[in-house]
């Protein structure tokens, strides 16, 4: 795409006009040029050269579409002949994952089941088997960037994946050990959604409305409930599992409390690339060299190694979470199973990135 041609042309055009005023014997003042100058940067003009641009573009728009869809399939095709001993643990791990959670549910809803036919969930159980759902989906998404070749942008829907694991980690945790605990938890974690919903409806200029009236309402029962503080910290639901932090409650809190440290280095390795952050804009998983150099625009078949074991670890503790309630037998070999597809597939993935590496070695060398 040129960004000069049509600017060079017109001042060319310019200068021939003062050219032929000037064999006329004609000299035109720079007050004059000026003028012309000025209009040909004037927006009715810009608008009027754009109109041709435009039309071209958009009369090109399906054969760049098609063009772009085959290079990007052709990509993904050679990606999959390098990874697809990974995705076939991933995929299996997710599928697992979500038939033990639909199992689980059907499992819950039949034990409850009243004379009526109808069953009651409990707020606590719902909340678990939403997030568990929550976490199939994410991951599922995340599969889904790693097989396009999009490592970055998979490792930042892990940070929602681990977010997930840990906050149900805490509600499984307090449900095995104190169940009224669980109640009144899963009710402050309920209560949070709706301060969130009032914030947006905030935000969103709908302060008039029969909703945000409504919600202003719930929010100031809320908070004449659990205090201020409940309003504007993020996390101060969670306090009554963590009773002995006096100041405000923050997300590695939580972590801490879950035993999920070992991975908080690589949440805040996330972060960086969810924000536009200055070491997010200069270390990308999909740079083999991790030069800085250059802009990046599309995917790499490199990189992939650690989203994809980080998605394998976080999804078998959401699942493995939710087998951990009321747990028998039967749970615990199905979590000693999913155990032992992270062992196999976390070298799975290493061995192919070191793969890839080696290649690369190679490859400079014959250069």
């Amino acid at each position: 795409m040129e960004f000069h041609s049509m600017e060079d042309s017109l001042f060319k055009q310019i200068e021939k006009a003062i050219e032929e005023k000037e064999k006329t014997g004609v000299k035109l003042e720079q007050e004059k040029i000026d003028e012309m100058v000025e209009k040909m940067y004037s927006p009715e003009m810009i608008n009027q050269f754009s109109d041709p641009l435009y039309e071209s573009l958009i009369n090109q728009a399906p054969t760049m579409y098609e063009e772009h869809r085959l290079e990007q399939q052709e990509f993904e095709a050679r990606l999959q002949m390098k990874w697809l001993d990974a995705f076939y643990g991933l995929k299996s791990v997710i599928t697992i994952s979500e038939e033990i959670g639909t199992g689980l549910i059907d499992e819950f809803l039949e034990n409850s089941k009243k004379d009526d036919g109808t069953s009651f969930v409990p707020l606590e159980y719902d909340i678990a088997f939403k997030l568990h759902g929550k976490s199939v989906v994410v991951s599922k998404e995340i599969l889904t960037l790693l097989q396009s070749g999009y490592s970055d942008a998979a490792i930042s829907r892990w940070r929602t994946l681990h977010e997930i694991s840990v906050i149900l980690s805490l509600i499984t945790d307090t449900l095995e050990n104190n169940t009224d605990l669980a109640k009144e938890l899963a009710i402050r974690f309920y209560n949070r959604s709706i301060v969130e919903e009032f914030k947006i409806e905030k935000i969103d200029n709908k302060r008039n409305s029969d909703e945000f009236i409504s919600l202003k309402a719930q929010v100031e029962e809320i908070k004449n409930n659990y205090g201020e503080k409940f309003i504007y910290e993020d996390y101060e639901w969670a306090r009554p599992v963590l009773p002995q932090i006096k100041g405000r409650i923050y997300f590695s809190n939580l972590e801490k409390k879950t035993g999920n440290t070992k991975l908080t280095s690589y949440y805040k390795m996330a972060n960086n690339q969810i924000h536009s952050t200055s070491f997010g804009l200069y270390k990308s998983f999909g740079d083999m060299y991790d030069s800085g150099i250059g802009v990046i625009f599309g995917p790499s078949n490199y990189g992939l190694s650690i989203p994809g074991q980080l998605t394998i670890i976080s999804i078998i503790r959401s699942t493995s979470s939710l087998l951990t309630v009321d747990s028998t037998l039967d749970k615990m070999m199905i979590i000693s199973v999913l155990q032992k597809f992270f062992e196999r597939y976390s070298s799975v993935f290493d061995d192919i990135q070191t793969r890839i590496e080696r290649e690369e070695e190679e490859m400079k060398k014959e250069e």
